[in-house]
């Protein structure tokens, strides 16, 4: 797939799905342009944004990456500390 054509990432989540990642200021159109361009067949597009408190944090590291099936993150576990004695 030419995605960086658009400047876009892409991850296949098997069963002929993907994950794309669109860069700031991309619009979902793109997708449909290099579809078309490509001769793909695309028979579901769901879009999604992250919110800036999500964006904010994924950076603090308090967000786990998205999960394949939601797309949405979850709470990062909390780092183990161990008491000293």
């Amino acid at each position: 797939m030419a995605l960086p054509e658009i400047g876009a990432e892409g991850v296949s989540e098997g069963g002929g799905r993907w994950r794309i990642v669109l860069p700031a200021g991309a619009e979902v159109e793109a997708i449909w342009g290099l579809a078309s361009r490509q001769n793909l067949l695309v028979r579901k597009l769901t879009h999604r944004r992250d919110t800036l408190e999500e964006i904010f944090l994924k950076a603090m590291g308090h967000l786990a990456p998205p999960s394949p099936r939601s797309g949405f993150g979850e709470a990062a576990p909390e780092p183990e500390t161990r008491a000293r004695a």
